[in-house]
């Protein structure tokens, strides 16, 4: 009785075991990390006159693991608009979009758009010396004089993007 009560145990052992080992298996393997999708924010800006002769707009794509990415994808348009009651000024449209990461500049690009509507597709941070992440974004649109008789430049509000 003795003998079957320990055959029953040396069978039961290597089950176990097996059991274990694989449990182990299973509890090592490398978990699949969630990577956080990245998350679209609009933005819209102009020029501050009243008939609105240069504006941008369009999508900031600030992504979802900043620290393996740290740039900012920008897609949009910026329009300069003469066909407006206000009529013709000899002046073009500028979009600046500035980056910062913990308040220090990173990166700055402009568009320019002149009688026309231009589409743009582009990376903020790229210019950066180290790949820290971008945590704002701001725009910018100024119109700029084609003459040096016309006296003078302006510019509409900045617009503040935080990373969402």
């Amino acid at each position: 009785m003795l003998r079957r009560r320990q055959g029953v145990r040396l069978a039961t052992r290597p089950a176990i075991l097996l059991g274990v080992v694989a449990a182990g298996l299973v509890l090592a393997a490398p978990a699949v990390a969630k990577v956080a999708p990245d998350v679209k924010q609009r933005f819209a800006a102009e020029s501050g006159d009243l008939c609105h002769l240069g504006v941008t707009a369009g999508v900031l794509v600030w992504p979802g693991a900043p620290q393996e990415n740290p740039l900012v994808h920008v897609v949009g348009a910026v329009a300069d608009q003469p066909d407006t009651p206000c009529g013709h000024d000899d002046r073009y449209t500028v979009a600046r979009f500035t980056a910062y990461s913990k308040r220090q500049l990173v990166d700055l690009q402009e568009r320019k758009a002149d009688d026309e509507k231009v589409g743009f597709e582009f990376d903020l941070g790229a210019a950066a010396i180290t790949a820290r992440p971008v945590d704002l974004v701001t725009v910018r649109v100024c119109r700029l004089s084609k003459k040096p008789s016309i006296p003078y430049d302006y510019c509409g509000p900045e617009q503040r993007y935080v990373r969402p």
